[in-house]
């Protein structure tokens, strides 16, 4: 995303669903919102507008892990549930039990704090770095994620074949 991609962020992410939709893509296309303040307000957006069948709009799954997880400020330490808040993909990620999450900048039509992995680098740079599987890396978390798209695309081909088969003679 930091090398010259241009719809960083949720908001221009939403904008380009709408773009996509108004030329009537013809291509499948998933598009995937974090599970944070942003990327819920702009799922939730994106699911209010003419959704074509070649489209699905996801957003990262809430897990039961993430219902009570460290968290600081503003003004004190606790556990909170972050779903929706804070589980931007890097939560989904091997984490420590030092990962917490900080609360940063309030979205007001959400009444919500955005919440940010501290150290999120560290957890980041960590999975690229593996050059294979490695058997004490914890996967089950980005396995959850990485079915979400792979469903949706087997969804998405049975539902055009459907189509195609209605429309044969």
């Amino acid at each position: 995303m930091e090398e010259g991609y241009p719809f960083t962020g949720t908001g221009n992410l939403f904008k380009f669903v709408q773009g996509l939709i108004s030329i009537s893509v013809q291509n499948n296309v998933i598009v995937l919102f974090n599970n944070d303040t942003g990327g819920q307000f702009n799922f939730d957006r994106c699911r209010q507008l003419n959704v074509p069948a070649n489209m699905q709009i996801l957003k990262l799954p809430d897990l039961e892990e993430f219902r009570s997880f460290p968290t600081i400020g503003p003004g004190r330490s606790q556990l909170l549930d972050i779903n929706g808040k804070a589980a931007a993909l890097e939560y989904y990620l091997q984490l420590d039990e030092g990962a917490c999450a900080r609360w940063t900048s309030y979205n007001s039509a959400l009444k919500a704090y955005q919440g940010a992995l501290m150290n999120r680098d560290a957890y980041k740079n960590a999975f690229l770095a593996q050059q294979g599987r490695v058997d004490e890396y914890d996967y089950r978390k980005i396995e959850i994620v990485l079915e979400m798209p792979i469903l949706s695309c087997v969804t998405m081909k049975e539902s055009a074949a459907e189509a195609e088969l209605k429309r044969q003679p």
